[in-house]
């Protein structure tokens, strides 16, 4: 018996490469590519360069708190247009952690005090929450691109 690959791709935007998502991607024996949205600008175009490839036939995408910041970011404007005009022709699942998608759900603040120093570096540096009117506007700029986010409160509801 002989085993064929499949010649399309499913593009992972994010870390969504969780072990049952590429499980059931190699078992339909779909070849499939990590990229990541936290990222420069020129990442994006070649980004949107893949998800416009005839290739690629589906796309699943993690948007997060840093992800949130750079669709609101002017100097990603351009892009991330083109990269939502370009995702909106493909099939396509978005996840959103559910306080980005619901502004009542706000993650706990620690209290300064509360907060290490590496969490203060790593974490509030590199994945600071994004405004509640960021959050409005990326909110907002999904909807026009007819992109519907699906929430999730946890990363093991991604697999």
């Amino acid at each position: 018996m002989t085993t064929t690959q499949n010649t399309e791709m499913i593009l992972l935007l994010g870390n969504v490469d969780h072990e049952g998502i590429l499980s059931t991607i190699k078992t339909s024996r779909f070849l499939y590519q990590k990229k990541l949205l936290e990222s420069k600008r020129e990442n994006w175009g070649s980004i949107v360069e893949l998800v416009k490839s005839p290739k690629t036939s589906a796309i699943i995408v993690k948007l997060t708190a840093a992800v949130y910041n750079l669709l609101h970011d002017a100097s990603y404007d351009w892009v991330a247009n083109e990269l939502l005009a370009a995702l909106s022709k493909k099939r396509v699942m978005v996840f959103a952690y559910e306080s980005l998608m619901d502004p009542s759900i706000d993650q706990e603040q620690p209290e300064d005090d509360d907060i290490d120093d590496e969490f203060r570096y790593y974490g509030a540096m590199h994945r600071p929450r994004p405004l509640p009117e960021t959050r409005e506007a990326v909110n907002e700029r999904l909807q026009r691109h007819g992109l519907q986010a699906i929430s999730y409160s946890s990363n093991a509801e991604l697999t």
